[in-house]
């Protein structure tokens, strides 16, 4: 939850009041528990937030095709567009990576997620008699039949 906001915040540019008003929301919307954890000020989510926002990358597409542009004032390879980057940034053409590994490590350091994610999958390795009710990919016979198991991955 925190990375997703941390996008929006850094999608929009948004001033220190505007995050402290989002996450007031969002603490709202989110129910009241262990795995709640949203940061009640700016200040504690930009300590609690450990992603290194400068190296995201800004990836531009075609205004036409959607095809990626890595060089401007060229045609598109796709398309024949000439893309401008000053046109392609006033109109949202693009999109923002990070480094997943960072990412996902942050996450799963925030101890009721790492916590959620340890117990749903001994949940699903102790799940040995046919599925009732699916709730994922891994209850189907097909998926059970490949025979692969978490103790693969220990």
């Amino acid at each position: 939850m925190l990375v997703l906001l941390n996008a929006y915040f850094f999608r929009h540019n948004s001033s220190q009041s505007g995050v402290s008003d989002m996450l007031k929301i969002a603490s709202l919307l989110v129910p009241k528990g262990k795995s709640a954890c949203i940061p009640p000020t700016y200040f504690k989510f930009m300590a609690n937030l450990n992603t290194d926002i400068s190296k995201a990358k800004k990836h531009f597409f075609c205004k036409t095709c959607a095809g990626p542009v890595t060089t401007f004032g060229v045609k598109c390879h796709e398309c024949d567009t000439i893309n401008e980057k000053k046109e392609l940034d006033a109109s949202d053409q693009y999109f923002y990576t990070l480094n997943i590994e960072s990412v996902l490590k942050f996450v799963l350091e925030i101890p009721s997620n790492g916590e959620d994610v340890l117990q749903n999958l001994e949940e699903r390795e102790m799940n040995l008699k046919p599925a009732q009710t699916f709730k994922d990919i891994m209850d189907g016979d097909a998926y059970k039949k490949l025979g692969i198991s978490l103790s693969n991955y220990s």
